[in-house]
C-alpha cells in the first residue's frame, strides 16, 4: 500500500462504504497477521487494513467458488479480448512466467516486500489484460466468477470482473531510484498542512 505519511485511510474520492469491513482509523483486517511492518505502513497504521479490505472487495466474487486452474484457463481464452492478454505465473516465491512485463516486475517487487509469513505466498497464475479496456464483463455467463478467474486490468468502471491494478506502464516500476524519490516527495509534502494545500490533478 502506498499512502502519504501525513494522510490516513483511502483517497478522499473513495467512500468508506465502498470497502466492506473497513472504516477510517481501523488498523486491523481479517486474514493472516503481518510478519513485518514496512516503514511506510508504520507511519500510516490504517493503510494496511484499508489495502487488505480493498483487495478482499475485489476478490469477493471468488470467495465462495475459489480459484482453480480451469478458471484461469477460461479467463485466458475469454473473447472478445481488446488489446490482447498475457499471464503471470508465480511458483516457489518467484515469477516464472510474465517477468518480461511491467506487471510481472511489479509482482516481483511485491514478493521482495512481502509483509506476511512466507507460507502465505502461494503459487498462482493470473491473466493480465494488456489494454485500457477490461473484458471480463459482468452479465456474461462466460465471465461469471464460478466459471472464469480474475484478470489484472488498468481500468474498471464497476461493470467488469477484472481486478484493478496499478497502471502497468508507470515509470516508477522500472526506476530503481523511485523509492528514494518517493520518500523525498512525501517528506516534502509533510511540510504543507493538508488544509493549506490546493486540489490539483495531473495527467
Amino acid at each position: 500500500a502506498v499512502a502519504p505519511a501525513a494522510a490516513s485511510g483511502p483517497p478522499q474520492d473513495v467512500a468508506a462504504e465502498e470497502l466492506p469491513g473497513w472504516r477510517p482509523g481501523q488498523t486491523s483486517a481479517p486474514g493472516p497477521p503481518l510478519a513485518r511492518t514496512p516503514a511506510d505502513l508504520a507511519r500510516c497504521p490504517d493503510a494496511a487494513a484499508w489495502a487488505r479490505a480493498a483487495v478482499a472487495a475485489q476478490l469477493a466474487p471468488w470467495r465462495e467458488s475459489g480459484y482453480t486452474l480451469r478458471m484461469f484457463q477460461k479467463s485466458l481464452s475469454y473473447e472478445p479480448c481488446i488489446g490482447g492478454r498475457e499471464h503471470i505465473t508465480v511458483e516457489g516465491g518467484k515469477v516464472v512466467a510474465g517477468a518480461n512485463m511491467a506487471w510481472g516486475r511489479y509482482i516481483e517487487r511485491a514478493i521482495r516486500n512481502w509483509p506476511f509469513d512466507k507460507s502465505e505466498l502461494r503459487d498462482f497464475k493470473v491473466v493480465a489484460e494488456m489494454a485500457d479496456w477490461p473484458f471480463m464483463v459482468k452479465g456474461d455467463p462466460r465471465a461469471a466468477p464460478n466459471v472464469s478467474g480474475p484478470a489484472f486490468t488498468n481500468a474498471n468502471n464497476g461493470h467488469f470482473y477484472s481486478v484493478l491494478m496499478p497502471v502497468q506502464s508507470r515509470p516508477q516500476f522500472e526506476d530503481a531510484t523511485f523509492p528514494k524519490k518517493r520518500r523525498s516527495t512525501l517528506e516534502l509534502g509533510t511540510k504543507v498542512p493538508w488544509r493549506e494545500r490546493r486540489g490539483v490533478g495531473v495527467w
